[in-house]
């Protein structure tokens, strides 16, 4: 009995870290990014950390619940990444492109970190898809 009740208790410990959901994100040109959704602390605080390769159709989009500024400091990210925050009305607030990958040796004062106030949302995508695709603050976002 007591087994049964452990082995209970560490699959509604796994469970309550979720999946990631996924929707589809359209850029003003019409590509569409198929991104994971990182929509609670657990998923947020993991994010892309510790993946190899991202398809150039995919990304993550975390969504808080409210516009503040958003701060991302990027260890343990081994993928160069496009960030882009956006407000509430899903319209583009900033783009930092190319923010570089860490690794677990990667000084902590040599991590990159980038931030945008009045952000909700943030889009990250592999380098390069942003200025590929023109994205520019004040375009909206469909998703």
């Amino acid at each position: 009995m007591k087994r049964m009740f452990v082995l209970t208790l560490i699959f509604i410990m796994f469970a309550c870290l979720g999946e990631y959901k996924t929707v589809e994100v359209k850029f003003p040109n019409g590509k569409i990014i198929k991104a994971e959704i990182a929509d609670t602390p657990a998923l947020t605080e993991k994010g892309l950390m510790y993946r190899k390769e991202l398809a150039e159709d995919k990304g993550m989009l975390f969504a808080f619940g409210e516009e503040d500024v958003r701060v991302f400091w990027m260890k343990n990210t081994f993928i160069d990444l496009d960030m882009v925050f956006l407000d509430s009305d899903k319209k583009v607030k900033c783009v930092h492109s190319n923010v570089s990958k860490s690794t677990p040796f990667t000084l902590d004062s040599d991590v990159a970190v980038a931030f945008c106030e009045n952000s909700k949302y943030v889009l990250e995508v592999n380098a390069g898809i942003a200025a590929k695709n023109n994205l520019q603050p004040g375009q909206k976002l469909e998703f």
